[in-house]
């Protein structure tokens, strides 16, 4: 019976021993965390490892096995090689809670790798610019909608506010009170008759793409469609500046976009009876602009007109009623007239049918 009693006991004492050593080990030897990497989510990859710098090894199918006491919150790189032969890095933030799982998976996409690659001082803002433009009338001719005009001032108050957002990291039409598109268009004492302005904050992945991510992105938003795809008849805006600005930050290269459409030009087709005037306003006090302006008058007619210029509606009156009156010119009978002219606050642009009736075709393209 004793002899029992002693067996027993050195059996239990045995397993004692051995789950003591067993916890020992657990807490002594530390537990390995394994890495696996995935290309697009579905592909292993391969690569060289690194945390905070100090290189941990490499994976074998997309696989690594790293000891616990080695990594934990900082920076874990992948550097592998593309297909084309070229390294990249890609990072990754690990924070204590990645670490709750021993099973760590990381999917890296092919923009991540392509943005990696990137060096921001390679990117042409010229070339950018004119394929986003050159992009947009490519939808505007699926949907068969007119194209858009290259306007230069536009180009010039959508590239400096782009620079400017970039700079203070602002990203809004409106960054403060009483500084929008208005103010902008103003300050370089642009004319224009209605405007509407859209922006973009997108990841550089490359030329090929850059400029459908931007198109695109706008087209699928309602807000940004309406003047991408402008459904007015004829369209709202004929007019398009362009403005690109880049950074990096932690994601990658992003850009900040400005597309600005203006009504810069105004086109009139009618028809006058003999003797018939009918005005138009070239500069009216309503847009609430003050510094003068230059305007392309283009007109034609089918029969002989005459095109009087006025100061005001009031001259034009006074001429109605016979009364003395003043004109800044009067074209006789003519049949085209193409001049450039300065304008000023309230000036009145007057065709005359002189002679007999006559069609006519009057466009105004402002700046």
């Amino acid at each position: 019976m004793k002899k029992q009693i002693q067996t027993t006991l050195m059996i239990l004492g045995g397993i004692f021993v051995v789950l003591f050593l067993l916890i020992l080990a657990i807490l002594i030897i530390p537990a390995n965390y394994e890495l696996e990497f995935y290309l697009n989510g579905e592909y292993l990859i391969d690569g060289d490892i690194y945390f905070n710098g100090e290189f941990m090894g490499s994976t074998n199918n997309g696989l690594i096995k790293i000891s616990e006491n080695k990594i934990g919150p900082g920076e874990l790189t992948f550097v592998g090689i593309d297909e084309q032969g070229e390294e990249y890095s890609i990072c990754f933030d690990m924070y204590e809670e990645d670490y709750y799982e021993y099973y760590i998976p990381y999917t890296i996409t092919e923009e991540d790798i392509i943005s990696s690659q990137l060096d921001i001082s390679d990117i042409n803002g010229t070339f950018l610019r004119s394929s986003i433009f050159d992009f947009i009338n490519l939808k505007r001719d699926e949907y068969g909608i007119d194209n858009v005009k290259r306007n230069f001032l536009l180009d010039l108050v959508a590239q400096d506010y782009a620079e400017e957002m970039i700079k203070t990291d602002l990203f809004a039409h409106e960054p403060y009170e009483g500084y929008g598109p208005v103010e902008r268009l103003q300050e370089k004492e642009i004319f224009y008759l209605s405007y509407s302005e859209v922006l973009s904050q997108t990841y550089f992945y490359g030329e090929d793409t850059f400029a459908s991510d931007v198109v695109d992105g706008w087209i699928s938003s309602p807000s940004h469609r309406s003047a991408i795809l402008d459904a007015g008849n004829p369209i709202y805006w004929e007019s398009l500046g362009v403005g690109v600005s880049c950074k990096e930050d932690e994601e990658g290269i992003i850009c900040y976009v400005i597309g600005l459409f203006g009504k810069l030009e105004e086109s009139y087709s009618d028809e006058l009876r003999e003797d018939y005037f009918i005005p138009y306003e070239l500069y009216s006090e309503g847009l609430g602009f003050s510094y003068p302006t230059k305007a392309k008058i283009i007109f034609n007619s089918t029969k002989s007109m005459d095109l009087i210029l006025f100061e005001s509606l009031k001259e034009y009156e006074d001429m109605l009623n016979r009364n003395s009156h003043d004109e800044i010119f009067h074209e006789r009978r003519i049949n085209d007239y193409e001049e450039i002219i300065d304008l000023e606050v309230g000036y009145v642009l007057v065709p005359h049918a002189s002679v007999r009736n006559s069609k006519y075709n009057l466009t105004i393209i402002y700046n």
